[in-house]
């Protein structure tokens, strides 16, 4: 297909994904992929027998989002009440994300501004539907602070961020959510993707019954389970038809997989889960930790990092090298590593080059890609 019909950021993975092919060819294995969005197996057998398989359901009837009785309790679990928010539930983040931008458009807004990083398909999402986007790169917070004060406060105007901060790990501060919340109140639609947060709902629960708030949570996504989940999008009560009738046209009906993780969200199974997936984590981030270390100013994290993602920065290389196929190509040849550069996501120039990882790709190989990557990138 003529590049001008794809979708830029997926164009790239492609080009990746030929190193990756061009790499297996010549060394016959596949480099080790430390950016993938699945955990290692080696992973999941530590934490396997704490997620059970969901009971069997029926598979032939429809099932819509206004089917679901157990949007109240969803709700709950979430720190929400049903009686002052409207929810729909999906399927998945990327529908969530294309439901509100939707709404997003049918009341009114013209304008969004996007805090980056952030996931690929939102701005696309926006752009599709003629809405002007901005995009501020996060440099540093406070830089960040300062833009969000900025902003216009009217109703044609919309912020979107995520919580935490996209592949970073990193919550947002305390008067970060207090500057969103003086926007909300000022008239400012606010959009908070909480997909990837282990605890979700903080920034909904700070939003109070705001009109002007709309939340995405996807619970399984911030404990690594990909093939069993659900997304709900909550938002003030007088939208809910709406939604619920766009949904005919964006999304359909729902599957039993995502039936099936509804159940398992609001059971202890969950919790269980969870904490076994935390637990597992943390040695990983420990060792993590203490590799980067190793190499001093040469290679940096974000210190508040929390869950499986997180971002790994050489302040030295330019961010634009993180779009050099011919770079990337000399950096999997000589260190048998595969990741996804940070500018995918909208990383600031000024941060250098970084991409991520997910911790829950440890394994021997992992440990040892990573070695060699940053002993490699560091020198």
């Amino acid at each position: 297909m003529t590049s001008a019909f794809r979708v830029q950021e997926n164009a790239f993975l492609d080009e990746l994904n030929d190193l990756v092919e061009e790499y297996a060819r010549n060394h016959r294995r596949e480099p080790t992929d430390v950016s993938h969005w699945d955990p290692s197996p080696e992973f999941v057998q530590t934490v396997r027998a704490a997620l059970p398989f969901p009971k069997t359901m029926d598979p032939i009837p429809y099932r819509y989002s206004y089917h679901l009785l157990t949007k109240s309790a969803v709700l709950r679990k979430l720190g929400l009440d049903s009686n002052e928010v409207g929810a729909l539930f999906t399927e998945n983040g990327s529908e969530s994300i294309s439901s509100v931008s939707n709404a997003l458009k049918l009341t009114g807004v013209t304008d969004v501004h996007i805090l980056d990083p952030s996931y690929f398909t939102t701005h696309h999402n926006l752009s599709r539907l003629g809405i002007r986007v901005h995009r501020t790169t996060r440099a540093r917070l406070d830089d960040t602070l300062g833009a969000l004060r900025n902003l216009p406060p009217t109703p044609d105007h919309a912020i979107w961020v995520t919580d935490p901060i996209y592949n970073t790990g990193v919550y947002l501060p305390e008067e970060f959510i207090d500057a969103l919340v003086v926007k909300a109140n000022e008239g400012t639609k606010v959009v908070v993707d909480e997909t990837l947060s282990i605890f979700p709902g903080r920034l909904a629960k700070a939003m109070g019954p705001s009109h002007q708030f709309f939340g995405i949570y996807t619970p399984h996504k911030a404990i690594c389970v990909n093939g069993m989940k659900f997304s709900i999008v909550v938002f003030r009560k007088a939208l809910e038809s709406s939604f619920e009738d766009w949904a005919d046209v964006l999304s359909g009906g729902l599957g039993i997989s995502s039936l099936a993780a509804v159940e398992h969200f609001l059971s202890d199974d969950y919790d269980q889960y969870r904490k076994a997936f935390l637990e597992a984590i943390d040695p990983v981030r420990k060792w993590h930790t203490e590799l980067v270390a190793s190499f001093g100013h040469r290679v940096a994290l974000d210190k508040s990092s929390t869950g499986h993602f997180a971002t790994v920065y050489f302040r030295n290389i330019s961010a634009s090298l993180g779009t050099s196929i011919d770079f990337l190509r000399s950096v999997i040849e000589h260190t048998g590593t595969f990741f996804i550069p940070g500018n995918r996501s909208g990383f600031s120039p000024d941060l250098g080059f970084c991409f991520r990882i997910n911790l829950s790709r440890d394994s021997l190989q992992f440990r040892g890609a990573l070695q060699r990557l940053y002993r490699h990138l560091a020198n």
